[in-house]
């Protein structure tokens, strides 16, 4: 594994990674984060239908981490069901099992979900129980720790006391997670990270690591009101200096895919059409707003100031990928996309292609 991004099963997301080069699909072990589906007044959003779509997008022989979202706004009863902890979380244990028949390598994502109604020991024996099926029945497995999160000693007593010296090498892998970096903190968060890395490797022997993180804003306003803005992908510099520091162990880079880890559900018929471009360190956009034009003669307007920048110029001779496709024909006048929606997939296919090529070429 070289590249672990945590992918959200949106519509936008996964139109982003359905248009990735199967080259690139097949570098990258991607974190699918469920969702519910949309709404409808029939129903609260299966899952199944997030299932088909993986299934659609990336095949069912590629190895992939499944994991249950926490967005509180992207739940369902299903999904509440699945994060369930009696039992040993029986129905997410179920879940996978029948999962495994589907895609033979998919690889579990533990679910600790804490339960104030019962006590600390009936909490700590169910997740037991799942991690005695997972072990049992999965080659390998991912614990999720967000670097706010000081309970993981808890969490990874049990996961010792069952796997042993030897095996927990072999089995875990500990997904590190900044969550939002903000600008110009990578070097502050890299050391929150090497030092939560090395107590974890001292204290249980784990040796295999993903970082992940995100710079991207929920809002770009947030940033900036000027219409052209360059972002620090602060992740890629968080990874890279704990790799630096630690060369002993196997740290896998990890991202939100240049996404946002909150949704942001603010609906407006009147957005400012924006392009985003990610390169290898820095993520920019330009962006204007639509004043008698059609949403179309803005994009390209909007487009064509992409491809003259430099940075843009230089990315397109590094990678060819969908969404560099979608920002030349849209510069050209064409017909793409004319919601927001449909240039988060762009910037996120674009994000998936430099990072994998940039990872893979280590």
């Amino acid at each position: 594994m070289k590249y672990i991004p945590i992918i959200k099963t949106g519509n936008a997301e996964i139109k982003g990674v359905g248009f990735l080069d199967d080259s690139i699909k097949d570098t990258i072990t991607p974190i699918f984060e469920l969702t519910r589906s949309r709404k409808t007044k029939l129903s609260e959003g299966p899952i199944f239908k997030k299932l088909d779509k993986i299934e659609e997008i990336f095949g069912v022989a590629r190895p992939f981490i499944l994991d249950l979202t926490s967005d509180e706004r992207l739940l369902n009863t299903e999904i509440r069901s699945l994060q369930n902890s009696v039992d040993g979380y029986k129905n997410w244990c179920d879940f996978l099992f029948r999962q495994k028949k589907r895609f033979p390598k998919v690889i579990p994502m533990l679910q600790i979900v804490e339960d104030e109604t019962i006590t600390v020991e009936k909490n700590r024996d169910n997740l037991k129980k799942q991690i005695e099926f997972v072990v049992l029945n999965f080659d390998i497995f991912f614990y999720q720790n967000r670097i706010t999160d000081d309970c993981y000693e808890d969490d990874l007593s049990i996961v010792y006391s069952i796997l042993g010296e030897s095996d927990i090498k072999k089995k875990l892998y500990c997904c590190i997670d900044s969550v939002f970096i903000n600008q110009n903190k990578a070097l502050d968060v890299s050391k929150e990270v090497i030092e939560r890395i090395r107590d974890i490797n001292q204290k249980f022997n784990i040796v295999n690591f993903s970082t992940a993180g995100t710079s991207f804003p929920k809002s770009v306003s947030d940033c900036s009101a000027d219409d052209s803005v360059t972002v620090k992908l602060e992740e890629v510099a968080v990874w890279d200096k704990v790799v630096n520091s630690i060369k002993d162990l196997n740290i896998i880079y990890g991202d939100y895919g240049s996404v946002n880890q909150e949704r942001n559900d603010i609906v407006t018929n009147r957005w400012i059409p924006r392009i985003d471009v990610s390169t290898n360190d820095i993520l920019f956009y330009y962006r204007k707003r639509k004043e008698g034009d059609t949403y179309l003669s803005t994009y390209a307007n909007v487009a064509k100031r992409v491809v003259d920048d430099l940075r843009y110029k230089s990315l397109g001779s590094f990678i060819h990928c969908w969404g560099i496709e979608q920002i030349e024909k849209t510069s050209r006048g064409e017909k793409t996309g004319l919601s927001p929606s449909f240039w988060i997939s762009v910037r996120l296919n674009i994000h998936l292609t430099v990072q994998a090529a940039l990872k893979n070429a280590i």
